[in-house]
């Protein structure tokens, strides 16, 4: 078995999945990703590439909608990068 056995395709939407779902799948990674900001030694730059991928999923799925995920949760990422990584989060 090789590391290539565990790389599956990454999770696209699924068309007919109903806005609900999507919603609830979008939330809870939205948690994940704060709490690997608050509670781990996630480095940095794999939170930023987390929270690309979290923003390009809801760009794709809801694209009307960008400006209000700028402000509710782009800005509740650098909150918590800021209070809770301090010092280290300077470069981003």
């Amino acid at each position: 078995m090789s590391c290539a056995d565990f790389d599956g395709p990454q999770w696209e939407p699924d068309p007919v999945l109903d806005r609900e779902a999507w919603l609830e799948r979008f939330l809870m990674r939205v948690q994940r990703l704060c709490v690997l900001i608050v509670s781990t030694d996630y480095p940095l730059i794999d939170i930023q590439i987390e929270r690309a991928n979290l923003r390009e999923e809801a760009e794709r799925f809801c694209p009307e909608k960008m400006d209000v995920y700028d402000r509710i949760y782009e800005s509740r990422f650098d909150r918590l990068i800021e209070q809770f990584r301090g010092a280290d989060s300077s470069a981003y």
